[in-house]
């Protein structure tokens, strides 16, 4: 019985030996994948940056883009079309009284030709 236990004992610590060897292989094999794993989470936590500042960018030049146009808008209106709804303005003015004047010379002309009539 003793010898039994003897040779588990020492199947035991050949296991455990080779246990240990395997541990060690995987460790130096894994490690270098770990780093590389380390420097691409920095990789992408530095392009996720870049990204969310350029986003950034992007949304301040549509914003500037948007407020030129607008001002663009602005300017037009105040020089080119406010001009002209004030000169439609004039003509209708001017459009009612010649229409006046024609009415009042038909008038004018209609009792001379009456006048005339009765003479």
């Amino acid at each position: 019985m003793a010898l039994i236990q003897i040779g588990i004992l020492i199947y035991g610590a050949r296991l455990a030996r080779r246990v240990e060897g395997l541990l060690n292989r995987l460790e130096l094999e894994i490690d270098p994948l770990l780093e590389q794993v380390k420097k691409v989470g920095g990789d992408i936590t530095r392009a996720a940056k870049l990204g969310a500042t350029q986003v950034e960018r992007a949304d301040l030049l549509v914003t500037r883009l948007v407020q030129r146009v607008e001002e663009t808008i602005d300017a037009t209106q105040r020089l080119i079309v406010e001009p002209i709804k004030q000169g439609a303005t004039l003509l209708e003015a001017i459009r009612a009284a010649f229409s006046d004047l024609h009415k009042t010379v038909g008038r004018r002309t209609d009792e001379v030709v009456d006048k005339e009539e009765r003479t």
